[in-house]
């Protein structure tokens, strides 16, 4: 999200933004919902206006991003571990089980995130 506001983007996130139309981004079936969410809230916050949500989702949506089905029971499980070892939200730990069961590099800026991939070898970007 830190794409929309530019006192928060970075050097590495705007890399991660220049680098997705080379090797595409995998995510969990919630990531939609999830950057939705932040773009109403920042609106809100006053930080987005409004008007700007429905071509700032449509923008999002041409990035090359493929979301996840749902998590089969399996897959529930495994989150739900992850949750609960690491002290991660459920949605969070959806992320980390994404990119240990993809075997791909984990992008975000969550500190807690970042601590959990690091404890069970998952790479950052």
């Amino acid at each position: 999200m830190t794409w929309f506001f530019e006192d928060e983007i970075t050097t590495r996130t705007r890399a991660i933004l220049d680098g997705l139309p080379e090797g595409g981004a995998v995510v969990p079936c919630l990531w939609h919902l999830e950057v939705a969410n932040a773009l109403i809230v920042a609106a809100r916050r006053k930080r987005f206006d409004h008007q700007h949500i429905p071509q700032a989702v449509g923008r999002l949506a041409l990035l090359p991003v493929e979301a996840q089905a749902a998590p089969n029971a399996a897959q529930l499980r495994d989150i739900l571990a992850l949750a609960t070892t690491q002290s991660l939200t459920m949605y969070d730990a959806a992320y980390l089980e994404l990119a240990r069961r993809a075997q791909a590099a984990l992008a975000t800026d969550d500190d807690a995130l970042q601590r959990a991939a690091r404890s069970i070898g998952i790479d950052l970007c």
